[in-house]
């Protein structure tokens, strides 16, 4: 049966559709990265492992020590990307344990900000569509390989929302969506093609 297959084919996506139309916030307020409490200043591309990470020479180390620190994205398939920080032991000259934080799973870029700190931004399953568009529109040059992959699965899954070729059941019976939820579909739609226009024009 068709209705069969459609309750079980693409099911995460339409959880992640269902979960962010509940987190939705529609801000019109593109053109700089949300979340964040400062401006980019210049995206930092290419620091992709220890071997090519962006150092920075004059870090505090304890309570009056300076040393480097280096920091720089890591990829892992099937993981995402994650921000990975590593500062050197100013007595000994080595490098300490490095700190990576939590993956996220489309795409990261890192960046300075208006201190010339480094910082970095990501975007993933649970961000929202306008986030995602002032991503792709801030750092093109960042990594998009992952976020290549879903943005047209996703468009295709939201116009079969608004065609009802694909919907919702609770205890089995179907769930219409009302006016509402169609003019949200409908926005989202708006977004995510103007997300693949800036993914088709992004560097890699």
């Amino acid at each position: 049966m068709k209705t069969k297959k459609r309750k079980t084919h693409g099911v995460k996506l339409q959880r992640e559709i269902d979960e962010e139309m509940a987190r939705m916030r529609r801000s019109k307020k593109r053109g700089r990265i949300h979340h964040l409490d400062v401006a980019v200043q210049r995206p930092l591309y290419g620091h992709t492992s220890e071997s090519t990470a962006y150092v920075v020479d004059d870090y505090p180390y304890g309570f009056s020590a300076r040393t480097k620190i280096r920091y720089w994205l890591e990829h892992k398939k099937g993981k995402g990307f994650r921000f990975v920080s590593q500062t050197m032991n100013p007595k000994t000259g080595r490098w300490n344990k490095p700190k990576a934080l939590t993956y996220v799973d489309w795409s990261a870029a890192m960046y300075l900000d208006d201190n010339g700190h480094v910082k970095w931004e990501g975007v993933g399953a649970y961000s929202d569509d306008q986030k995602i568009l002032t991503f792709v529109r801030t750092f093109p040059g960042a990594d998009m390989s992952e976020l290549r992959k879903v943005a047209p699965v996703k468009l295709k899954v939201l116009r079969q929302m608004i065609s009802g070729e694909r919907y919702f059941t609770i205890n089995g019976v179907r769930q219409e969506q009302s006016e509402a939820d169609l003019k949200r579909l409908r926005d989202e739609v708006d977004t995510w093609e103007e997300i693949n226009v800036w993914l088709d024009q992004a560097k890699s």
